[in-house]
């Protein structure tokens, strides 16, 4: 009947990955947005005048984070000259960014990307692209908006009996499935464009993420087996998030074909990217894994056994098992490849984010371990398994390595307190106050190697992920709580952001908003809505927003004078105009009188006589007079000969043997 079908409708909407849920949680997002544009201005003010992209593209990441879900892209419209600096890969994860602000926003996604999407997808080598790493990370962006939302039609009309289900349904998933098939086609136009392939095959596994669409699974099968290091690193994820929680009996064949070609070919991306797949294919399904699991611990090749943690850790995901901790902990003493190492130690906290508790005592002697790729895993460890408690004795665990030697154990204890302090108040947790304040100290200090600055960047964006209304969530909020596989997926390609830094996008999987929402029957929200809380609000109240410096001008003060100091100068004043009177007098008075002045040949001769004999200063005598009548005189010439005078009524003019000529009034 209607009312049933009604019903069956309002069930299909619920359980829809495009439908209600999706809804409330982007109205929620955009309209109580507390993002702090004052933060991300003084970190880009605090990068600019540094030669290093590692930094910008940071900086980049953190806007992502902060802005998470919200679509508030106004900061990037404002500074797009400075976004511009971004080059090559740098340019790609830009780009993909905006991808993470407009998570879920599916309805517009193509629209929003439309200015960076490659123009034509169907002519040879690319659609002669101009931009092929911004259009690389608009693909990659195409896919983060829609990920985890891949329902795609060919399997949501698995009933023909039922056509009005079969409409439903198609109907609610067409967005994903447009931009699925979008970025398929996007993926046999890029030819052998890399930036291209790379960005189609991320947006396409992430897009389609857990389908298992055999189609799909054939051209990312064909982009991998081109050899090509970096865009087969991107098929092997692809492949990965397309396959994600099947397991070994629903991928029977990938999985065999994904550990042959991690044997065959010589590339460490693609083996990496291979491995982290595999892993990503058993999420969930614990010792149904195990024959996976043990290949690739026991493979000669330190990658494989690095991506045999992570299957471990992902398969045993929110389990507590002691097998698979006692394995962890003994690779993480014991393996040779400091790599494998420090992924051993991370999964610990995949196993034991229901008993966060126990984490800082399992880790404790490894945070204390003379290998920093060790001590760098322990505080992952307890940064995903205890993201957003605000533990004490976490924080405590992780304090002392924040001030370690070496710089990248810094940048861990930095992300690792970030995620233990989200959604954590002033008044709930008192040390965030203190972290916040650090952070930006090392960011704007100019002493910290570069790898700390970027843990300290990236952690501000962690810290206010979502508007400052979203937290890493590993499992659901009912109950026991089921594991949320996306999440689990999310965080783990996120720490492959050691090898490849777009992979920092994949974080925006694993957060989830902190909201209470009330509904109507008809899932409406109600006009008069309220929840009694009998806590402070000052215990879940938002930190204070920085404020801008405002510049002040420093005015001169007046000094004060004294009468007696005012007297003084007056009577010097008196006394400088007294005497300037008088040495007016006595020039006008110089100037009145004549002088006549009269010296004698001999007294001149005399004066002007060296020390030389008389013969000499004749002859140079009789040269210099001659040169200054313009005839040269016979030698011995007297020197009145030489001497011209002229006289006149009022001035007597004499030319002297040397040349010279006075004048005596």
């Amino acid at each position: 009947d209607e009312a049933t079908k009604g019903r069956l409708e309002q069930l299909r909407r619920v359980l829809d990955a495009e439908g209600v849920w999706s809804d409330l949680q982007l109205d929620f997002l955009f309209s109580k947005s507390e993002a702090d544009v004052m933060v991300i201005k003084q970190l880009k003010e605090a990068v600019d005048g540094t030669r290093t992209s590692v930094l910008h593209n940071a900086v980049v990441v953190a806007h992502g984070f902060m802005n998470a879900g919200t679509t508030n892209t106004s900061f990037l419209s404002e500074n797009l000259d400075w976004m511009g600096k971004a080059s090559n890969w740098a340019k790609f994860t830009a780009t993909a960014s905006i991808g993470v602000v407009h998570t879920g926003h599916v309805a517009e996604s193509i629209r929003l990307l439309q200015p960076y999407l490659p123009a034509d997808l169907g002519a040879p080598g690319g659609g002669g692209s101009t931009s092929p790493y911004s259009e690389g990370g608009a693909l990659y962006a195409l896919g983060l908006i829609h990920a985890n939302r891949g329902l795609l039609t060919d399997q949501t009309t698995q009933r023909p009996d039922d056509g009005a289900a079969s409409t439903t349904a198609s109907s609610s998933s067409s967005k994903t499935a447009a931009a699925v098939h979008y970025l398929s086609e996007a993926l046999r136009g890029a030819a052998n464009v890399e930036p291209l392939q790379h960005g189609a095959c991320l947006g396409l596994g992430l897009a389609a993420m857990g389908t298992a669409d055999e189609r799909l699974y054939d051209e990312l099968k064909t982009v991998l087996f081109f050899d090509s290091a970096v865009a087969g690193e991107a098929a092997a994820y692809g492949i990965g998030l397309l396959l994600a929680g099947r397991g070994i009996a629903g991928a029977q064949t990938a999985v065999t074909d994904l550990l042959n070609y991690a044997r065959e070919t010589a590339h460490e991306k693609i083996i990496r990217g291979l491995v982290i797949a595999l892993a990503l294919i058993v999420v969930g399904h614990e010792s149904a894994a195990e024959p996976v699991i043990e290949q690739l611990c026991r493979d000669r090749d330190a990658i494989a056994r690095y991506g045999g943690m992570f299957a471990i850790g992902l398969a045993y995901a929110g389990t507590s098992n002691n097998a698979a901790i006692k394995r962890l902990l003994h690779v993480a003493v014991s393996d040779v490849s400091d790599d494998v190492r420090r992924a051993a130690v991370l999964n610990l906290g995949f196993l034991l984010f229901r008993a966060p508790a126990k984490v800082p005592t399992l880790v404790a002697l490894l945070a204390e371990s003379f290998n920093p790729h060790v001590r760098y895993g322990a505080c992952l460890a307890v940064g995903i398994a205890c993201a957003g408690t605000g533990d004490e004795r976490a924080l405590a665990l992780v304090q002392p390595m924040l001030a370690d030697a070496v710089d990248f154990v810094r940048q861990g204890a930095l992300l690792a307190s970030a995620l233990v302090y989200m959604q954590q108040s002033v008044a709930a947790a008192p040390g965030v106050a203190p972290f916040r304040e650090k952070i930006a100290a090392i960011a704007k200090d100019k002493y910290p190697s570069t790898l700390t600055k970027l843990g300290a960047i990236v952690a501000a964006g962690v810290l206010d992920a979502g508007g400052r209304n979203c937290a890493v969530a590993l499992q659901t909020a009912s109950g026991g709580g089921f594991v949320r596989a996306s999440a689990c997926v999310g965080l783990a390609l996120w720490c492959q952001h050691w090898y490849w830094y777009p992979m920092h996008h994949c974080f925006a999987l694993a957060l989830t908003p902190s909201v209470l929402v009330g509904l109507t029957r008809d899932f409406k929200i109600p006009a008069n809505f309220a929840v009694r809380c009998n806590t402070a609000p000052g215990h879940f109240a938002y930190p204070p927003k920085l404020t801008a410096k405002k510049e002040v001008k420093k005015e001169r003060v007046v000094t004060a004078i004294l009468s007696t100091t005012l007297k003084q100068q007056a009577r010097d004043k008196a006394k400088q105009a007294e005497k300037d009177k008088q040495l007016a007098a006595a020039a006008a008075a110089a100037r009145g009188t004549t002088t006549t002045t009269t010296t004698t040949p001999a007294a001149r001769a005399t004066a002007a006589r060296p020390s030389m004999s008389p013969r000499s200063t004749g002859a140079r005598r009789s040269r210099r007079s001659s040169s200054s009548t313009g005839r040269r005189p016979t030698r011995g010439t007297p020197r009145a000969a030489c001497r011209s005078i002229t006289c006149s009524r009022t001035s007597t003019t004499r030319r002297s043997p040397r040349g010279t000529t006075t004048t005596t009034t």
